[in-house]
């Protein structure tokens, strides 16, 4: 009798922990998706136009480094904001070059968007 008892309680501690977990898995995936959305919803400052990023890459001055920098900086930010080091191993020109590219196709869009698809694309290609 105890025997039946004692399989009967595991067999529904068991199921209750599936279950439990199941809905666990649920919460978190829903909670990493709402964050991933939500920082699409902040304001991002100091971004400027994929106008000007093309228009200014020609030219090396001051100016270039200064967008540049911000560029690495909103990147590296997302990298610490995310936990995820979506920049190693991605050179700066490379990542220059991605954007060069980017703004060129989407001259309407802001820096900011850039820094977000690219971050969207080397999650992909890295699979993180």
């Amino acid at each position: 009798m105890k025997t039946e008892e004692t399989e009967m309680r595991t067999s529904v501690i068991k199921r209750n922990c599936a279950n439990f977990l199941t809905v666990l898995s649920l919460v978190l995936s829903a909670t990493a998706f709402d964050a991933q959305a939500l920082a699409l919803e902040i304001e991002v400052r100091g971004s400027r136009s994929c106008g000007d990023w093309v228009s200014t890459r020609p030219v090396r001055s001051i100016e270039t480094i200064a967008v540049e920098t911000w560029l690495v900086g909103y990147l590296s930010g997302l990298a610490i904001g995310t936990n995820k080091d979506f920049i190693k191993g991605t050179d700066n020109p490379s990542i220059f070059l991605w954007v060069d590219n980017y703004c060129r196709a989407n001259p309407l869009k802001s820096l900011g968007d850039a820094g977000t698809d690219l971050y969207f694309e080397l999650i992909k290609q890295k699979k993180l």
